[in-house]
């Protein structure tokens, strides 16, 4: 399926809107929302001759893994949806703290029959009572607490896969709205398909 028919809601380590890419601690470390899964990737663990392009060394679809630089968490949900929290952690030997740096978002199926939706409101509340499920399952739970507030007080923003993808290239901005605001995508006006909400 096109990247066009997907939709991404996403929050960064502050707890920001983001769009669904985190850099772990370690060079050449990075994981996205891509559709509706993850991809991992490591610089350094990729090798040729495997199925992925270069640098990409998993697929997540949902489940817990711990892998390259990340500590993954990922479940399903509406909008044949993937729901993900990820977390990178690098102990600051001068402070002796750990630095973590986290992401969580849905990555998710953006049209209702000819309608294109986006992120539904629905959806983005299944997804916040998942992660509020998931804090006792972390290990550094306390700070996942205090980021889990910052989320909550943040207009969570979403957008169209395929749009990011022409950003830059025919729009010079990301066309993100508010959830429940999503118009029709960029491929869709171009093609003349999709009726806006």
């Amino acid at each position: 399926m096109a990247l066009s028919n997907w939709d991404t809601c996403a929050f960064d380590t502050d707890g920001n809107p983001c769009t669904g890419s985190m850099k772990g601690w370690r060079n050449g470390t990075w994981v996205e929302i891509y559709k509706n899964w993850m991809y991992v990737h490591d610089k350094k663990m990729w090798t040729n001759d495997r199925p992925y392009i270069k640098d990409t060394i998993c697929e997540f679809t949902e489940g817990e893994i711990r892998l390259s630089d990340f500590e993954i968490y990922g479940k399903r949900g509406p909008q044949n949806a993937i729901f993900v929290y990820v977390e990178s952690h690098k102990f600051n030997h001068k402070t002796k703290e750990y630095m973590i740096r986290r992401m969580a978002g849905i990555g998710c199926s953006g049209y209702s029959r000819h309608q294109y939706l986006g992120v539904t409101k629905t959806t983005y509340k299944a997804f916040i009572r998942w992660l509020k499920s998931l804090k006792e399952e972390l290990v550094f739970k306390d700070e996942a607490v205090k980021w889990l507030e910052k989320v909550m007080k943040s207009k969570p923003l979403r957008y169209n896969q395929g749009d990011m993808f022409f950003t830059g290239k025919i729009t010079p901005k990301l066309p993100a709205t508010e959830i429940g605001k999503a118009n029709m995508t960029i491929l869709g006006q171009m093609l003349g398909i999709g009726v806006k909400k």
